[in-house]
This record gives structure tokens, C-alpha cells and sequence, in this order.
């Protein structure tokens, strides 16, 4: 294949990509707006829904990547990029479960008021609780592989998209807290406010991204 031809295959390939997940998108996304009118939800809730989805749809993205190595090569390494190796696939299979597992997380606790009812059960409540607990550690473990296993390129963009959330935040919460103290801004509850934090993460994370030339 000439060097001329791969950049055409690599669009290509996303093209089909972008298409197929278009489709889905939009029979997931009748889906759950269906569900949602039929449900009280707070704003949290569909937020963290919409987060949710996102998530989900990027894990599960980059998890079935993984089974072409041709793929994998040209859409993670770029135009002339050769084929993945196993340890270039083995560490998108990780880098996918942690973005999986964490729209998961935050999927279930809204998917059990969907599912089960303005006032679900208790067990169902512990049941969900130990699912999210155990996909928690699960989450950490491959977080802790995926840093040790990333370059200095890859673990600076982290650190700049943690260190941008981290001022962000605490200068959101401060001002907040005082508004809420003076009685002059509503009370905000801890759902709420990682609704808020994961918002403020996924977009700090697209910037500082895209700013590097990740994606690009």
C-alpha cells in the first residue's frame, strides 16, 4: 500500500466507524430519552446518564479496536503507522476497560431508579452498591497498570488534566459554599456534584488533548 493511500484507508476506516456508532447512537439515544420521560429524574441523573452513555459508547469503542491490530494502528498510531503490537493492543484493551467500567459506575445507580421503580428495594440498593464497589477496585487496578505502562507524554496530559480540574473545582466549590453558607445559592448534593466533577474532567481531558495534537 503506498504511503499516499494509508491516510485514505485510515479516514475510511473511521468514517465506517463514525457511521456505525451514528446508528447506534441514535436507536440508544430514542432509547433512553424514552426512558427518561417516563422517570423522574433530576438534572444529576441525566446528566450522569449522558455521561454515562458517552462513556460506555467510547469503552466499548476502543475495546472492539483492539481485535484489529490493522485498525488499531491506523486509527491510535496515525498515517504509515504499522500494525499494533501485543503490547500496543494489550494497553488500549486496558485504557477501554477503565473508560468502560467508569460509564458503568455512573450508569447504575440512575439505571436502578429507572429500572426499579421510584422506590426500589433495599437489597436491590446493596445489590447495585457491591456491584459499583467491585468495579471500583477493578477501575483503580487498571488505572494504577495503565499509568506505569504510559510514556511521559501520556502521563503529562494527565497530570496538566488533573492539576486544571483540581484548581477548577476547588475554586467552583469554594465559591459555591459560600453563596450556599450566605443562603444566597441552593444546597448541592454529593451526586450532584460528581455529576458536575465529571463534566469538568471529560472536557478538561478533550482540551488539553486536543491542544497537544492527541486526536488531531
Amino acid at each position: 500500500m503506498t504511503a499516499e493511500a494509508q491516510p485514505n484507508r485510515r479516514w475510511l476506516m473511521i468514517g465506517a466507524m463514525a457511521a456505525v456508532g451514528a446508528v447506534v447512537g441514535f436507536f440508544l439515544a430514542r432509547t433512553t430519552i424514552g426512558l427518561v420521560e417516563n422517570a423522574t429524574l433530576a438534572w444529576a441523573d441525566v446528566v450522569a446518564l449522558f455521561l454515562a452513555v458517552t462513556l460506555t459508547a467510547q469503552g466499548v469503542f476502543v475495546l472492539l479496536l483492539s481485535l484489529n491490530r490493522r485498525a488499531a494502528g491506523a486509527v491510535f498510531g496515525g498515517p504509515g503507522a504499522k500494525p499494533a503490537s501485543d503490547g500496543q493492543i494489550s494497553f488500549y484493551r486496558q485504557q477501554g476497560g477503565v473508560v468502560l467500567l467508569a460509564g458503568v459506575m455512573l450508569a447504575a445507580p440512575v439505571a436502578l431508579t429507572l429500572f426499579g421503580g421510584s422506590a426500589p428495594s433495599r437489597e436491590m440498593a446493596m445489590g447495585v452498591m457491591a456491584g459499583i464497589v467491585v468495579a471500583f477496585v477493578l477501575q483503580t487496578i487498571l488505572n494504577v497498570i495503565v499509568w506505569r505502562r504510559a510514556d511521559e507524554f501520556m502521563r503529562r496530559l494527565i497530570a496538566e488534566t488533573s492539576s486544571v480540574c483540581f484548581w477548577v473545582l476547588q475554586a467552583a466549590l469554594f465559591l459555591w459554599a459560600a453563596g450556599e453558607r450566605l443562603a444566597l445559592l441552593p444546597a448541592i448534593d454529593a451526586w450532584s456534584a460528581v455529576a458536575i466533577m465529571m463534566s469538568v474532567y471529560l472536557c478538561a481531558s478533550a482540551f488539553i488533548s486536543t491542544r497537544n495534537g492527541v486526536g488531531a
